[in-house]
């Protein structure tokens, strides 16, 4: 199985916890998840063959089983904000039919038909669509790779050699937009690309505290997506790049947070979250042609909104090299 560096998405990394928790005893399955407490069996609506398809796609090292690390690297990128290491502990002790440390195939179908739970069901529906399979995919090959550096600031900032910028923002398209923000699960750099243009539209909704700097969760970015006004504030990319040259403390700290390798105390490694992976072009660029396909519009509405990215933090860049 590749390393557990990074996942698609912000959020707990197997092992993040387990040195604060005590080695679980057999969990009920009632409580696998804080908000989830079923009373009935919930009813699963794919069919067998499905479920094989799925159990091949979460069986990372293809060896024939899932174990306990595989479960928890899939569910924390369906995921992150449900599903801490203690809850998929929880899960693998119920799949785990023979106690031998591997769940087989036909484990993995006797749970979901027989026991189930509603939170297992959710990340099962997301987890059966071609978007969260081609998230994972990527996210497997993405591990195996050598652990990227800082990004080297003045080639990204090259690609905004010859750009227009506001023609470039006057090419995207609202649904393009709306799309991405029906997708049950995505890879982590697209993730990250909202997350900072979510920040970078704050000042013009009036917030003026440090309070609202914190990513948000994804339902946060969703109704940015959908909101119709979302798209005219990015256009005007001279008032948003001025309102963050007004806020200096604002830029830095997206700088800080987006382009470069934040530091973890090592004492506080294991109760804490891996640092997220730096913003780039050529990973992003690889998730998005993984996600989308590098001629769809999507795609290049992501790597659009990256140079607006780029533009606006443009100074600040600078004077971080």
């Amino acid at each position: 199985m590749p390393p557990s560096r990074r996942g698609a998405q912000s959020g707990p990394r197997p092992g993040s916890r387990r040195g604060s928790d005590p080695p679980p005893d057999k969990y009920s399955l009632d409580n696998l998840s804080p908000n989830d407490t079923p009373r009935e069996k919930p009813e699963v609506k794919i069919t067998k063959q499905e479920i094989k398809r799925l159990f091949g796609t979460w069986d990372l090292n293809k060896n024939g089983t899932i174990e306990s690390l595989e479960l928890a690297s899939v569910f924390q990128i369906l995921q992150p904000q449900r599903w801490t290491d203690r809850a998929v502990t929880r899960l693998f002790q119920g799949m785990d039919l023979d106690d031998d440390g591997h769940v087989s195939c036909d484990e993995f179908i006797e749970w979901i038909f027989d026991t189930g739970t509603e939170s297992f069901k959710g990340a099962l529906e997301i987890g059966v669509t071609s978007p969260a399979a081609r998230t994972i995919r990527w996210s497997v090959a993405d591990e195996a790779l050598t652990p990227p550096g800082a990004p080297d600031i003045l080639a990204e900032l090259k690609l905004l050699e010859g750009v227009d910028i506001v023609d470039e923002m006057k090419s995207i398209g609202y649904f393009d937009l709306v799309k991405i923000g029906r997708l049950p699960v995505v890879p982590d750099p697209i993730r990250r690309v909202f997350e900072a243009v979510y920040l970078m539209l704050l000042p013009s909704t009036g917030i003026t505290g440090a309070n609202g700097l914190s990513p948000p969760e994804w339902d946060g970015i969703l109704e940015l997506l959908k909101d119709s006004t979302t798209l005219e504030k990015i256009k005007d990319v001279n008032a948003r790049k001025a309102e963050f040259q007004a806020r200096p403390i604002w830029a830095g700290y997206a700088v800080r947070t987006y382009f470069t390798i934040q530091e973890v105390d090592p004492d506080l490694y294991l109760l804490e979250t891996e640092p997220a992976i730096p913003l780039g072009c050529e990973r992003l660029t690889s998730a998005c042609n993984a996600q989308f396909g590098p001629d769809d519009s999507k795609a290049h509405a992501v790597l659009k909104l990256y140079k607006w990215i780029l533009y606006i933090l443009e100074s600040e860049l600078l004077n971080s090299v």
